[in-house]
């Protein structure tokens, strides 16, 4: 179902939303601007890289709406120690910040063509902080402790089980 759409027109500058005391990028803005008049309505958005940003997670967060998107390591405000840290195949590293972001790098065992493994970086405001993988009935998590008073470019990060 079709609930709505732009074209792209050059500068849309003046038909996305402004949000009063918050200064959002364009990519921010586009979401904002579709999911309006569904907030605070517990709706889910799922985004990609080119619209994830932390500053766009913890605003839906805060106006009803969970967010899950993959994210750009190198985005504004994504912690710099999660993006940099080292990680085996099948391992995830996860940063949760205290309004409920949680950040998480994850490393497959291999690419679909299987030349190297795939890192993905993605942030959820819905997920708990956990890797969990069930094999015969069996389910193992580790989960990220919540730090408080931190923002999330500043998380500790803990490690998830490695699964072979």
């Amino acid at each position: 179902m079709l609930l709505d759409f732009m074209v792209y027109t050059g500068d849309m500058s003046n038909q996305l939303v402004a949000v009063p005391d918050c200064e959002f990028l364009m990519s921010e803005r586009i979401p904002l601007t579709f999911l309006q008049p569904y907030q605070n309505q517990g709706y889910r958005l799922f985004v990609d890289n080119f619209y994830t940003s932390t500053r766009l997670a913890e605003f839906m967060s805060e106006n009803g709406t969970t967010l899950v998107g993959t994210v750009r390591p190198n985005r504004r405000d994504f912690p710099t120690a999660l993006a940099d840290v080292a990680i085996e195949k099948g391992e995830a590293k996860f940063a949760m910040s205290d309004n409920g972001v949680l950040a998480v790098k994850f490393r497959s065992h291999k690419d679909k063509s299987g030349k190297k493994t795939k890192i993905v970086y993605m942030l959820t405001t819905c997920h708990p902080n956990a890797l969990t993988q069930r094999r015969h009935l069996h389910v193992n998590v580790h989960a990220a402790p919540k730090s408080s008073n931190l923002k999330l470019r500043d998380m500790s990060l803990s490690p998830a089980p490695s699964f072979n």
